[in-house]
């Protein structure tokens, strides 16, 4: 068939005008109800992303490129960790993947016009209503939708400048009157084509280069929250009907005048109020209706009781506690104030701190001054306990040889000189020093060692020909 002849003809004209509009209105109507289907940020992405997979539906060697919808976070992913590749693991293209910014803004669906102020609800649709007694009308109000726009980013990945072109084409054919529409739950929102970007790496010679075309669309949506929408009862009508008629017995007649008694009778129903004019009761005419009960309740449910109509009821007293704990009766829906408590004194228990603080007042404590173990001094908050540092002070084990000696004695630590060693020393001219703890073998000395209260330890060396000394030095807490 030749290029230029259309294969789908429609026989049937398109609305236009008011009746356009209507159909619109349809369309956005929930099939179950008269008021509008609600519709949210997650209706548009499906409704965007079905949008890139119809309108822009691509295919190429028999194969429809496949449509990815990812967050920023998954996207950045995506591009570290490819899920489509070959069978030699090699990125496997074209394909389309669709992002949607997180930071959506003021929308410019009405014209840039802001909403009126107050979230105010607006008539929508009038239904009629009968329950065989009344006739009457309800409201439908919905609220002025929040309009947003959202920005996509819909980009196209090839290795082929050939796929390049075809996106191209389905993208600027489709946006050839600057804008597109998709209709999530029925309502008509525009898309537009701000920018087209060229992200490739056909430089990169050191890795695969291949073709990224970036298309950033423009959704000018609005938001119709289903809690928002308000159904009003308002205009209710009863028929009642009366006949009058003459009793002919009274056939007096004054002058000119008739004087004979009308007799009315009625026939309908009687429609019966309260004083504020709620509906209580439809009743058929002649028949006796007898006013129910009043029922008496308070805020928290805690008291109910039922009184005659036209009745009247006086309140019981409520019993009030004092701040002391006595009980207090006072009239019900009357405020109570309490008394107000005597000052009261806080002291420590030294007796070195007395403060007094009225009743409902706040008091602070004051920080403690701590003085540590090695004399420096702190802060901290009262009534707390006080962990000061322990001190460290150096002590040190000296043993004598006499000339010919090789070894002292054993020493038994006591507590004046236990403690954990850490360094040793000597004359200098009494050759290897080594020394025994609890009567083990002569070693040499280890850094750090530990005499606790009870052990034993002597010294030994190995020339022999003077006076000398061994020497070992620590800290004790």
């Amino acid at each position: 068939m030749p290029k230029g002849f259309r294969k789908q003809i429609k026989l049937t004209s398109q609305h236009v005008g008011v009746e356009r509009r209507q159909e619109l209105l349809d369309d956005i109507a929930d099939s179950n109800g008269f008021l509008p289907q609600g519709v949210g940020i997650k209706d548009m992405d499906v409704t965007f992303v079905d949008f890139v997979k119809e309108k822009l539906k691509i295919e190429i060697d028999g194969e429809q490129v496949p449509v990815i919808f990812l967050t920023i976070q998954r996207y950045t992913d995506f591009t570290k960790i490819w899920k489509f590749v070959d069978e030699y693991k090699n990125i496997k293209m074209p394909f389309i993947t669709v992002v949607r910014k997180p930071d959506i803004q003021k929308g410019t669906n009405q014209a840039g016009l802001a909403n009126i102020p107050g979230h105010q609800h607006w008539s929508y649709y009038k239904v009629p209503t009968n329950d065989g007694a009344r006739i009457g009308m309800d409201i439908y109000k919905i609220p002025q939708p929040t309009a947003v726009d959202i920005t996509y980013e819909v980009r196209f990945f090839s290795n082929k400048m050939s796929d390049v072109n075809v996106i191209h084409n389905k993208v600027q054919r489709e946006f050839n009157a600057i804008q597109s529409y998709i209709y999530p739950k029925g309502h008509p929102m525009p898309v537009t084509l701000p920018t087209v970007t060229d992200e490739s790496n056909v430089e990169d010679f050191e890795n695969r280069r291949f073709y990224i075309q970036a298309f950033e669309m423009l959704l000018a949506g609005y938001i119709l929250d289903e809690e928002d929408f308000v159904v009003q009862p308002t205009i209710n009508r009863a028929m009642v009907l009366s006949e009058i008629a003459v009793d002919p017995s009274d056939n007096q007649i004054t002058g000119n005048q008739n004087t004979r008694t009308p007799v009315i009778r009625n026939q309908g129903s009687v429609i019966i109020r309260n004083s504020v004019g709620n509906l209580i009761v439809i009743t058929n005419c002649n028949t006796s209706y007898v006013v129910g009960n009043t029922q008496i309740i308070n805020s928290g449910a805690t008291f109910s009781i039922s009184v005659p109509a036209t009745s009247g009821y006086t309140l019981e007293n409520i019993i009030n506690y004092d701040s002391d704990g006595s009980p207090v009766l006072t009239p019900a829906m009357v405020g109570f104030t309490a008394t107000t408590c005597e000052p009261v004194t806080i002291t420590n228990s030294g007796a070195t701190y007395s403060v007094t603080v009225v009743s409902g007042g706040l008091l602070v404590l004051p920080n403690i001054e701590v003085t540590d173990s090695d004399g420096s001094t702190y802060f901290q908050p009262s009534v707390t306990d006080v962990v000061c540092t322990p001190q460290v002070q150096e002590m040190f084990i000296q043993f004598g040889f006499l000339i010919g000696d090789d070894q002292t004695g054993d020493l038994t630590i006591d507590a004046d000189n236990a403690g954990t060693f850490t360094s040793t020393s000597d004359d200098g001219s009494s050759g290897t020093i080594t020394f025994s703890i609890n009567s083990g073998a002569f070693a040499a000395f280890v850094n750090p060692t530990v005499l606790g209260i009870g052990d034993t330890i002597a010294a030994n060396r190995t020339i022999t020909t003077g006076l000398g000394f061994a020497k070992i030095t620590g800290t004790y807490v």
